[in-house]
């Protein structure tokens, strides 16, 4: 009997145990490759829909683009409540995650400063993130001949604190919610503006005109302290913004030649409590305000390409750069902190819209178009009296309207071209339908400013025989729905341009300064201007660049020539590309009424189609001069031709050698 004989059992047993053994590594294979299908199945679920839920929260935030702004609350505003209730959730796909793409709002209601018409008044908004019982669209809270900006809600929501010009002059008015009673808070014979409240409420920090140049104050609510006074700086200091722990306010300054963003600190001396953030290079910053915990701040720059970007910085870590959320202008945080609106500015008009500060790019609302340009914004936790909507119902009363000539009838249906009183021009027409809204323009230029910078232009209507300067061959001139102011001003100080950037397109904005200097007209200005006459100093830079930013902001008050012409439908046009090297090129000074229309559609309103044809030039045939004979000179000569005698070849003799005998 051998070994395996002697113990049967022991074997039997050593043969089953290599069988399970077997089979468990099998089992553990088809286990392994189940739960890496499982794994790419799982991940694929919550990845690849994670990476979709922008796209599909854009698709279900689209259909708010439909609805239209407008100045009538649709919501029974007797039981309206604007303090936050609920989370808002998405729930029309049920294919995906919903709530993980809802806007986690804590509701509040934004305050807006737009001009509308020749005023801009404070209006309130709350964006519609899916609660409809908790949407107010755009509604006017404050109305009259006077302007009210900057406005800023108070920590304890009761009240806002804003600017305005009401009185005369321009100072600090207090807005309660409650009541809607207006009262003054700052007085004075200067400019008062762009308030921020300390947290506890007892402080009010502001920008004011002092000495010719902008500074920072902080006064006392109850108006009991003289106002302390911030900055002592050559500089313009503006725009101030008091972080929620209440020992830091971050500011603009052009210290250094551009606009940045700096913070003061309190609890520092003087000759060191002042620090620059560090920001994208040749960015233009404005508008820093805190996010609610203090740990953030946010502005707006626009940086060397032109594009406008929001920048968010982290204060506890000062090793890291800012960087960019997203594009827009006066940013703006949520009371939450997780959601930023910004404005975005075009050449032409101004838009909201809204992001996400920890996922930048992620656009949450619909371009909400304004019906002016914006003069201030903020957001807070509020509730207020429907009261306040009383101006609701105010219907702002058109600026301008058309009067077409009667009694005058034009082939094809085609308008005439009349004459401007009182302005002198080559040609000081315009066509019969925009000439109404440049004498109103006029009208409140004069009353703005002081003074009559329309009455002479340096071109209005311009006939298709007179030729413009090289690529000007559409100019809207010929259209006569433009005008082209002199630029004289310039020289003498009483006009500045500032460059405004958007991509790839130069645009101006035009300032004019005002006759009275006392603070009864206009503002000081806030932008470093374009200095064209640099062009032709001693720096290759500026002759190449078309000239450069001035050194400094100008002194005085001024109006804002763009912004005013905008409202009654005059836009800049962008400058043409040789705008460096030709000073005509930049076209700072010329405005359109183009009521939507094309240069070819606009021609075709005063000049038959026949206009627009290209004729193919014909080639003439070449006439021969005959020359006249003059009784000083001879006859000249004709040559005669002779012909040429035949010549035959002669036969070369050839030389034969004899030799000798």
């Amino acid at each position: 009997m051998n070994e395996t004989d002697t113990h049967p059992k022991e074997n039997r047993q050593k043969s089953s145990l290599k069988r399970r053994v077997s089979l468990s590594r099998s089992s553990l294979f088809l286990l392994l490759t189940i739960n890496l299908i499982l794994l790419i199945t799982i991940s694929w679920i919550i990845f690849g829909k994670q990476i979709q839920l922008p796209i599909v929260f854009t698709s279900q935030m689209a259909k708010l683009s439909s609805i239209t702004p407008t100045y009538t609350p649709t919501l029974n505003l007797q039981t309206l409540t604007l303090s936050p209730t609920s989370t808002v959730e998405i729930t029309e796909t049920p294919s995906v995650n919903a709530q993980a793409t809802a806007i986690d709002w804590k509701y509040g209601v934004v305050f807006l400063s737009i001009r509308e018409g020749a005023y801009a008044h404070i209006f309130a908004y709350q964006p519609n993130a899916g609660g409809e019982d908790l949407f107010l669209p755009l509604t006017r809270l404050t109305n009259g001949e006077w302007n009210d900006i900057t406005p800023v809600v108070s920590p304890d929501g009761k009240s806002i604190i804003f600017a305005s010009n009401r009185d005369g002059f321009w100072g600090l008015y207090r807005l309660d919610l409650s009541t809607g009673e207006v009262s003054g808070l700052v007085k004075s014979n200067t400019y008062n503006a762009s308030p921020s409240i300390s947290p506890d409420g007892n402080w009010v920090v502001y920008e004011s005109y002092l000495e010719e140049n902008l500074e920072i104050l902080i006064s006392s609510i109850n108006g009991e302290e003289e106002p302390i006074r911030l900055t002592h700086h050559a500089a313009a200091d503006y725009e101030p913004s008091w972080s929620p722990q209440g020992r830091k306010i971050a500011f603009v300054s052009t210290r250094n030649g551009k606009s940045e963003v700096w913070v003061a600190d309190l609890d520092r001396p003087d000759n060191d409590r002042f620090t620059m953030i560090s920001q994208p290079e040749n960015a233009f910053a404005s508008h820093p305000v805190w996010s609610p915990d203090g740990h953030y701040l946010a502005w707006a720059g626009i940086d060397e390409y032109g594009y406008h970007q929001i920048y968010v910085w982290d204060q506890d870590n000062h090793q890291t750069k800012p960087r960019a959320i997203g594009s827009g202008d006066y940013p703006i945080w949520s009371p939450d902190g997780k959601t930023i609106i910004a404005v975005l500015q075009t050449p032409q008009s101004y838009k909201i819209t809204a992001y996400r500060f920890d996922i930048p790019g992620l656009i949450l609302l619909p371009l909400l178009p304004l019906p002016g340009s914006v003069q201030g914004i903020t957001w807070g936790e509020v509730s207020f009296s429907p009261n306040l909507f009383e101006t609701r119902l105010i219907t702002p009363t058109p600026l301008w309207l058309p009067r077409i000539l009667s009694g005058v009838s034009l082939p094809g249906g085609r308008q005439q071209i009349v004459s401007l009183i009182d302005v002198e021009a080559p040609h000081p027409q315009l066509l019969d339908e925009v000439d109404e809204a440049f004498i109103a323009l006029r009208k409140q230029l004069i009353e703005e400013s002081g003074w009559d910078l329309l009455s002479t232009l340096e071109n209005a209507y311009i006939p298709l025989t007179v030729s413009l300067e090289p690529g000007m061959r559409e100019d809207w001139l010929y259209t006569g729905r433009a005008f082209r102011f002199t630029p004289l001003p310039i020289n003498a100080g009483w006009m500045v341009v500032g460059r405004e950037d958007f991509g790839s397109e130069t645009y101006w904005r035009v300032y004019i300064r005002t006759r009275y200097q006392d603070g009864s007209q206009g503002q000081p200005l806030h932008m470093i201007p374009w200095n064209f006459d640099a062009r032709y100093q001693i720096n290759p830079k500026a002759y190449e660049g078309g000239g450069m930013y001035s050194q400094f902001v100008p002194k005085g008050y001024w109006i804002d020539l763009t912004d005013l012409a905008n409202q009654y439908n005059w836009e800049r046009l962008p400058a043409l590309s040789t705008w460096r090297s030709s000073y005509s090129s930049a076209r700072f000074n010329e405005f359109v009424l183009r009521a939507g229309l094309d240069w070819e559609t606009a021609i075709l309103e005063i000049y038959p189609p026949e206009v627009l044809l290209t004729p193919t030039p014909i080639p003439t045939p070449t006439v021969t001069v005959t020359p006249k004979p003059r009784w000083h000179q001879s006859p000249t000569p004709t040559s005669t031709e002779t012909s040429t005698p035949t010549v035959f070849p002669t036969k070369t003799p050839s030389l034969t050698m004899t030799p000798f005998p």
